[in-house]
């Protein structure tokens, strides 16, 4: 792995992700991480994100935009 890649924890990624627009809860995180929408990883018990809040956000929010219409 990179050692310039940024490991944000998950349970602080709600508030990192914030300013972006970006409003979900924990639950909802470890849903779409789980689910490959961002990349993370599993270190001593805990579940980090892998790279920059804002490069996280874009990948929710694009995920969500073709959800969104594929319901439509």
């Amino acid at each position: 792995m990179d050692t310039q890649q940024r490991l944000t924890p998950l349970c602080s990624l709600a508030v990192e992700l914030r300013p972006f627009g970006v409003n979900l809860s924990y639950s909802q995180l470890s849903r779409r991480a789980m689910s490959a929408i961002f990349p993370v990883i599993r270190e001593n018990n805990r579940v980090y994100a892998v790279g920059d809040p804002a490069e996280i956000a874009r990948m929710i929010l694009n995920e969500e935009s073709k959800l969104s219409s594929k319901a439509a």
